[in-house]
C-alpha cells in the first residue's frame, strides 16, 4: 500500500490510515460489521469522502454509495466472484456478516462473526 494513501489528508488537515488503495479490487460494507442487511458491494475504490470512508465503483465507474462505505478489504477476483454469486443467498437476510463469509471463501476453519449475529438465525 503506498504512504501516500495510508496517509490520506482530510479536510481538517487530519490523516487517516486507509486499507485499501485507489485502484483495489474490495469487498465494501456500510458499517464495519458488514451485517448483510445493510448495503455492501463488491467493487473498486475510487477515492475517498472527506470524512474518511471509501468511494466504491463498478466497472462502469459508477459510485455505489453516496456517503461512501466504511470498510474495505482487498480481495482477489475469485473471490469477489464467489461473493457476486452469494448475494441472493446473503443479502438483506439475517445471518452471518459478509466479512465471516469472506473468511470462509478464504478458507479459515472457524471464522468469527463480529457481531454475533450467525448465532441469531
Amino acid at each position: 500500500m503506498s504512504e501516500a494513501n495510508r496517509q490520506a489528508e482530510s479536510g481538517s488537515g487530519s490523516s487517516h490510515c486507509y486499507t485499501a488503495d485507489i485502484g483495489d479490487y474490495v469487498l465494501a460494507t456500510k458499517h464495519n460489521d458488514g451485517d448483510p442487511c445493510d448495503h455492501f458491494f463488491v467493487g473498486f475504490v475510487s477515492g475517498y469522502t472527506w470524512h474518511h470512508r471509501y468511494i466504491i465503483v463498478d466497472n462502469d465507474g459508477n459510485s455505489q454509495r453516496g456517503n461512501g462505505f466504511r470498510r474495505a478489504e482487498r480481495i482477489t477476483a475469485d473471490e469477489g466472484r464467489q461473493l457476486v454469486e452469494m448475494i441472493p443467498e446473503i443479502g438483506d437476510k439475517r445471518g452471518p456478516s459478509v466479512w465471516w463469509h469472506l473468511a470462509k471463501i478464504r478458507g479459515e476453519q472457524n471464522p468469527v462473526d463480529p457481531c454475533g449475529i450467525m448465532n441469531a438465525v
